[in-house]
């Protein structure tokens, strides 16, 4: 019985080394053999295609739009899903709304409505800074709530170029006309100082990257360029095809729990306008305080609306109690 145990211990011992037990042999090759499921699993490969997507979308190796396309190519072939699961991803509802707000507003820029829009809001509101400020924020918010926002801000960019360039080419022809001669100077030689302004006129540069520009009127170029995009941005919110993540909670919601939400085109509107408008009224105030500047007499208007409005809302929260209870009603 000796004899047998020591020829099994001895009959894997060649010249002085061991080698593995078949148990141990079992043991390395299942580890072996689970390793590459680890590494290859389908989130694995999912993982993958979206690093691949991410590099192309980064280095632009390929155009974006066929970058997109990838997964209707690569999770079939990897497993990640089939092809008719795939395909089906790119065919839903929200993204067809999406594109529909996009042909609305190629169609928008097509018969210049934007333009007309812009003009005709800058025309019933004035010439002042801050009027013109207003008007634009007002047109491009409105025209974001039925188009891309993206899409709206590249629409009303020329229309600012436009404004900014006749702002600043009226203003400096204002502060040329300031500095004029003594009076009799200036009724003798009439004809001159017509001619000066309109030489002036003709060499005023005609894009904004071409001036010279002084400090007051790059804060004006600043608070209208981030006033218009604040608006595209606020403007999104106020409806569903106002901006592409609006369109995917949506569409989130409906997958989640069916149609019968409640939710539509117009309950949403119902709750995101006021806030649209409301945010939209901050961000006009917030621009002017950073670069245009407020007046004494704006600060304590603007501090006494403050105060109004948080007594209104401290006198009777029910939460707590308010400052009303001070004063008991008989």
């Amino acid at each position: 019985m000796d004899r047998k145990k020591y020829d099994n211990s001895q009959a894997y011992k060649i010249n002085g080394h061991c080698k593995a037990t078949p148990s141990a042999k079992v043991r390395r090759g299942a580890k072996v053999r689970r390793t590459p499921k680890l590494l290859f699993t389908k989130e694995i490969r999912c993982l993958y295609t979206i690093m691949l997507m991410s590099t192309f979308w980064f280095t632009e190796a390929l155009p974006m739009a066929v970058t997109s396309l990838l997964p209707l190519v690569l999770y079939p072939i990897l497993g990640v899903g089939k092809a008719k699961d795939v395909t089906k991803d790119y065919m839903k509802d929200p993204l067809f709304l999406f594109i529909g707000g996009y042909m609305l507003a190629i169609a928008v820029e097509n018969c210049n409505l934007h333009k007309r829009l812009a003009l005709g809001t800058l025309v019933m509101i004035g010439s002042d800074i801050k009027r013109i400020l207003a008007s634009l924020m007002l047109s491009t918010g409105f025209l974001s709530m039925w188009a891309n926002n993206a899409a709206c801000t590249a629409m009303m960019l020329p229309i600012l170029r436009a404004i900014l360039l006749e702002i600043i080419k009226d203003n400096r022809l204002r502060s040329s006309a300031t500095a004029k001669p003594a009076i009799d100077e200036y009724n003798n030689n009439e004809v001159d100082i017509e001619n000066k302004n309109e030489k002036i006129e003709k060499q005023a540069p005609t894009k904004l990257a071409d001036m010279n520009l002084t400090e007051d009127e790059q804060k004006i170029c600043k608070i209208m360029l981030l006033g218009t995009c604040y608006a595209a941005n606020i403007g999104g919110i106020a409806t569903l095809t106002g901006t592409p993540p609006n369109i995917i909670v949506f569409g989130m919601i409906e997958a989640s729990y069916g149609t019968h939400t409640g939710l539509t085109y117009a309950t949403w509107m119902l709750a995101a306008t006021p806030l649209a408008v409301l945010n939209l009224i901050l961000a006009w105030i917030l621009l002017q305080i950073f670069f245009v500047g407020i007046n004494y007499k704006e600060k304590v208007v603007a501090l006494l609306f403050s105060i109004l409005i948080l007594l209104w809302i401290t006198r009777s929260p029910k939460v707590v109690t308010g400052w009303g209870d001070i004063f008991p009603k008989e």
